[in-house]
């Protein structure tokens, strides 16, 4: 199997390590073994990086269908406090312009997949005060 080029270059030092990610692609979420399964298909490796990213554009994309196309920022910020939206990432929720979201423990596993294992999953809130993040643990 092919791996994304850093991940061939460095190898065994990976296996092991134990980190944090917002989405890896071994999740058992709505659509990700789909999603996955595509970007494999086409490019011959698994992706490693980058979903979450497009997880959010569907949570924007979402709240902007609902509005009607209505942008303006009371609209919009009222539709995503409304969002409850299941991703490729997690089920993702708004509320106060706080994002409720997933990050997983991960410890990335032997050669020559270097196959992120899930260890735990910790939900955090983030708000903002003045301007800065402040994250909280809610489950």
């Amino acid at each position: 199997k092919r791996q994304p080029m850093a991940s061939k270059e460095i190898g065994e030092p990976l296996v092991g390590i134990i980190t944090t990610a917002q989405w890896v692609y071994t999740l058992n979420t709505t659509g990700n073994r789909e999603y996955t399964d595509a970007y494999k298909a086409k490019y011959g490796v698994n992706l490693v990086l980058l979903v979450a990213c497009h997880a959010w554009y569907v949570d924007i994309y979402d709240a902007v269908k609902r509005t009607g196309g209505d942008t303006s920022s009371k609209v919009l910020a009222a539709a995503l406090d409304a969002t409850k939206l299941d991703t490729v990432c997690s089920h993702v929720e708004f509320a106060n312009r706080g994002a409720i979201a997933p990050f997983h423990i991960v410890r990335i596993g032997p050669m020559p997949n270097l196959e992120p294992e899930v260890l735990k999953t910790v939900w955090t809130r983030i708000d903002f005060k003045d301007g800065e993040p402040i994250v909280t643990i809610v489950k």
